[in-house]
């Protein structure tokens, strides 16, 4: 288990280079092939026996649960939405383990969001557990701090922290309600990609009239706001998905019809320019413009 906790914070590696991107669920799934690549056999096993898939697979799994809809009756319910479905299909047979963990993670904390829909404006309450993704700190600040303005107890990374305590055998520290060491884990395979996107875990502060106000809301600068976060579905998400695509183009052009199942990753940083996946048949080549993590660029190899 400590090779698996240990392994994830490395892929900061990759991550600190790029452009700063956002990602869907194929950059969640080349995050979590890295770290099947980099895991000892005997963390593999450990891996398989509490998910019981691999870590690629398990990445998306905290953005699948956003499929669950709290019912006016207070019950949760999995609702299909197909845009979205494709990553999610591995967990269609344990959707009311998803179902009991938003139940548990739903109303700890208050969390609403604006949404314009028909020409009306309107808030709506979301779920706790989706504040479990990010933290609001300036994009002016050059470090995190749990003091900094846009931290909360409930941010992305306390989430971390709880899911690596129940990793650890320990409680589940309040608020979060992680239930067992599969939900700590799929937390984990996801939050360490999110950790490392500038538009998860950085925001622009604004005065009324929309002046940008440095690193956070000061006494005299009130009233403030974080500038506003893209509403799921809508056209800044929509925007911000295709960016997620750029990334992942980035990172390797994919010629396995765009169902990624592993990177070699040890073969790239050895100097290969490209390197095929044994099992699937998958050809990611690398970049020939940058190097990546420190690998030899293709034009070098």
């Amino acid at each position: 288990m400590r090779r698996v906790l240990a392994t994830l914070p490395l892929l900061l590696l990759l991550l600190t280079a790029q452009q700063a991107k956002a990602w869907n669920a194929d950059g969640h799934q080349i995050v979590g092939a890295i770290a099947d690549a980099m895991l000892s056999a005997n963390a593999k096993t450990k891996v398989a026996s509490i998910l019981g898939v691999d870590l690629r697979t398990a990445a998306p799994w905290l953005d699948c649960v956003k499929s669950v809809h709290r019912q006016d009756d207070g019950t949760f319910k999995y609702v299909v939405e197909e845009a979205f479905e494709a990553p999610c299909t591995p967990f269609k047979d344990a959707r009311g383990l998803m179902e009991a963990y938003v139940g548990r993670n739903f109303v700890q904390c208050s969390y609403t969001v604006h949404r314009k829909e028909n020409g009306q404006d309107f808030d709506e309450e979301m779920g706790c557990h989706d504040t479990y993704h990010f933290d609001d700190i300036s994009i002016l600040r050059d470090r995190f701090d749990r003091y900094f303005q846009g931290t909360n107890e409930h941010d992305i990374v306390a989430a971390i922290n709880a899911a690596i305590a129940v990793l650890q055998d320990r409680p589940s520290p309040p608020p979060f309600r992680i239930a067992t060491k599969a939900e700590a884990l799929f937390l984990l395979s996801h939050l360490i990609g999110d950790l490392h996107q500038p538009l998860h875990v950085g925001a622009v502060y604004l005065d009324l009239q929309g002046q940008q106000v440095g690193v956070g809301c000061a006494a005299d600068q009130l009233p403030c706001r974080a500038s506003p976060r893209p509403v799921a579905g809508g056209a800044a998400d929509r925007k911000r998905q295709r960016s997620d695509r750029e990334l992942v183009v980035r990172l390797g052009e994919r010629y396995d019809q765009g169902r990624a199942t592993s990177v070699c990753w040890r073969q790239l940083c050895q100097g290969a320019a490209e390197c095929r996946s044994s099992e699937r048949g998958l050809v990611y080549h690398l970049s020939r413009s940058r190097g990546l993590c420190g690998c030899p660029r293709s034009d070098q190899a």
